[in-house]
Order: C-alpha cells, then sequence, then structure tokens
C-alpha cells in the first residue's frame, strides 16, 4: 500500500486577510436585513427626535434680595467686578 498523502483543500483563492475585511465591512449590512432591527432603531431615532420636540422647563427667578456677605471688602470685590 502506498503512503496516505495529505490533502489541501484549497477553499478560496482569497487570503485570510481579504476573508477577514470582507466580514468586517458586510458584518453590519447583515444586522440590518432583520426587520426587527430596522424598526427598533427606526424608534429610537424618532424617539429622540421627539423629545427634543419637548420644552424643558427651566426656573430661575431673578434675585432680589443680597447675599450675607462675610466681610465688607467680598462685597466691595463683588460689585467692582
Amino acid at each position: 500500500m502506498a503512503p496516505a498523502e495529505a490533502k489541501v483543500l484549497n477553499l478560496s483563492d482569497r487570503s485570510p486577510v481579504e476573508d477577514l475585511s470582507r466580514t468586517v465591512h458586510t458584518a453590519p449590512m447583515k444586522l440590518f436585513r432583520r426587520p426587527w432591527v430596522k424598526w427598533t432603531l427606526l424608534a429610537v431615532v424618532i424617539g429622540f427626535l421627539a423629545i427634543q420636540l419637548v420644552p424643558a422647563r427651566v426656573s430661575n427667578p431673578s434675585t432680589r434680595d443680597e447675599p450675607t456677605w462675610d466681610s465688607p471688602r467680598t462685597r466691595q470685590l463683588a460689585v467692582a467686578a
């Protein structure tokens, strides 16, 4: 009997680096082929835009009373500024 020869399977003419770059670039596109991902992403974007239309109510009343100063010099510095 002849000794068994090792067979090398050539699955692709591309190098492993090319295969990896192809996988990396096409992986996000495969994700968007699923309908629930598209609808979820669309809902998040619409929700974010809707939040921008709601006004934030911030009350910042004007001050009427002067604060209590720890020394007259501190008041002079604040007034001069």
